[in-house]
C-alpha cells in the first residue's frame, strides 16, 4: 500500500534538521505569516524564505540567523531558485507574470523577465546558470537567456500547471 503524502501545515517558522541525528538544528523565526517558499543555495550556508506578508528573509543557515529582510512580489511567491554560483535568486509569484532576479550580495532586485502569463512556476536554472526555465499556469514552458533577457524557446509542455 502506498504511503500517504504528509499533511502540510503552514507555519511562521522554518525548522532546519540534522538528518543524521534526526534532531532540529535551528529554528528560523521572524515571519509574521505562513512561510510559502524556502530555497537553499548549493553551498548549504544560505537560504531564503518568503511568507504571505510579502517579505523575503535571507538566512545564514549555519548560524540560524537572518541576514536581511526585503520586500518581494505583490502576491505570494510560489517558486524560488538559486543560480548555480549562488549569487542570484530567481523568484516568481502569483498575480505577477515576471520572473524577478535578486542580487544575493545586496538583497536588491537586479532585473526581471516578463513572462507570458501569471503564476509562472516553477523556475529552474540550467547547470551553467545562463538559462532559466519557467512555466506558467497554462502549461507553457519558456527557456530564457538570462544575459539578454530574451526567450530561447517557448512551447506548450502541458495542458495546465507544470
Amino acid at each position: 500500500m502506498a504511503r500517504p503524502w504528509p499533511r502540510v501545515v503552514a507555519t511562521r517558522r522554518v525548522l532546519l534538521w540534522d538528518v543524521a541525528s534526526r534532531r532540529v538544528r535551528a529554528r528560523l523565526t521572524g515571519h509574521t505569516e505562513a512561510v510559502t517558499v524556502l530555497a537553499f543555495a548549493r553551498d548549504g550556508r544560505t537560504s531564503v524564505s518568503r511568507c504571505k506578508d510579502g517579505t523575503i528573509r535571507w538566512w545564514d543557515t549555519t548560524m540560524g540567523e537572518v541576514k536581511r529582510v526585503t520586500s518581494s512580489h505583490s502576491g505570494t511567491v510560489l517558486s524560488a531558485a538559486f543560480s548555480p554560483d549562488g549569487r542570484t535568486l530567481a523568484t516568481v509569484g502569483n498575480h505577477d507574470p515576471d520572473v524577478r532576479f535578486w542580487d544575493m550580495a545586496t538583497g536588491l532586485e537586479r532585473m526581471s523577465l516578463h513572462g507570458s502569463a501569471e503564476m509562472a512556476v516553477p523556475v529552474v536554472f540550467a547547470p551553467d546558470g545562463a538559462t532559466l526555465a519557467a512555466s506558467d499556469c497554462r502549461g507553457e514552458l519558456t527557456l530564457w537567456d538570462i544575459e539578454s533577457g530574451r526567450a530561447h524557446a517557448t512551447w506548450e509542455a502541458h495542458g495546465g500547471w507544470v
